[in-house]
């Protein structure tokens, strides 16, 4: 994959050596600012499988750090150069 770009609803994002990092902030427990998105845009090198991993960690105590990753797997079929997003 080629990395082209990545941003959040709030916070910043940045990429070094393969990993997409953000850093969102405080978000409130409830109502308005609860959510926050993160758009990854890659563009593919080959055809084939790829899984990628999100994980999330924050400052407080977690009673559930084993919902803290997910993983999705992508059988990617084309490798269309003209599209980035």
């Amino acid at each position: 994959m080629t990395f082209n770009r990545a941003f959040s609803t709030q916070g910043t994002c940045s990429f070094a050596s393969g990993t997409v990092t953000c850093n969102l902030g405080t978000l409130s427990a409830s109502g308005r600012g609860s959510t926050a998105y993160v758009v990854i845009s890659v563009t593919p090198n080959r055809t084939g499988t790829v899984s990628n991993t999100a994980t999330v960690k924050g400052n407080e105590a977690d009673p559930n750090p084993a919902d803290n990753s997910s993983t999705l797997v992508t059988t990617v079929s084309s490798t269309d150069k003209d599209n980035d997003d």
